[in-house]
């Protein structure tokens, strides 16, 4: 059973300032106190209680409508409700889609909507995301180097894209598709001769992890 760190009202605000932003910050903190917390006259101990995973769901639709601008914590948020993340993903600020983007706890259908956005980081997030269905990802292949290295690494990707990506004419790209635990083990060798010294150290890396967990060699 999860042990949670708890105060009571009185004693709360009779903390220093680093304990409150230490109880705030904390996933252990106790959900009561999280809620008294949010209710503090301080935008930073606001916004870290915005994205505590242990912040109960009423509060964070309270913090929703924060005079503090919350928004940019909550779509970090890994317990934030689907609509609230919903209304985010149309947000103005991009960070804010983006962070909706990368949640892993965002559903497939509003990263999908995503995918189209016309800020190419926000896209990245999307395709990093292993919630973002695969044929998108195959879309998002098509983009620039810097959202093909996050397809390239993503579980979700399709093999015969991951297949393609690793050999990408950019080494970053390539670099990514070492990470993808669903890469072949000889294409994975291969790369350890990459010409490019980071794309072939980080091939050796994970060659040999892969090894070490038992997957044959080819």
């Amino acid at each position: 059973m999860k042990k949670y760190i708890r105060l009571t009202t009185i004693a709360l605000f009779d903390e220093d300032y680093d304990t409150l932003m230490y109880l705030a910050e904390n996933p252990n903190t106790n959900p009561e106190t999280l809620a008294e917390l949010a209710d503090y006259n301080d935008s930073e101990i606001v916004y870290e209680v915005a994205r505590n995973p242990s912040t109960p769901i009423e509060t964070l639709y309270k913090l929703s409508t924060s005079r503090f601008m919350t928004d940019l914590y909550l779509a970090q948020n890994p317990n934030c409700p689907e609509d609230i993340l919903h209304k985010l993903s149309y947000d103005t600020d991009y960070e804010v889609r983006g962070n909706v983007a990368w949640n892993r706890k965002t559903p497939s259908w509003i990263l999908t909507d995503l995918a189209n956005d016309d800020s190419w980081s926000v896209r990245s997030e999307v395709a990093g995301n292993p919630n973002t269905p695969p044929e998108i990802l195959s879309k998002l292949a098509n983009e620039n180097y810097l959202i093909c290295r996050e397809v390239a690494r993503n579980p979700s990707t399709p093999l015969d894209i991951v297949i393609q990506l690793s050999r990408h004419s950019n080494s970053d790209v390539r670099h990514g598709a070492t990470d993808n635990p669903n890469l072949p083990m000889h294409i994975l060798k291969d790369l350890c001769q990459d010409p490019n010294s980071v794309v072939s150290y980080g091939a050796k890396l994970t060659y040999k992890r892969r090894l070490e967990q038992g997957e044959s060699p080819e």
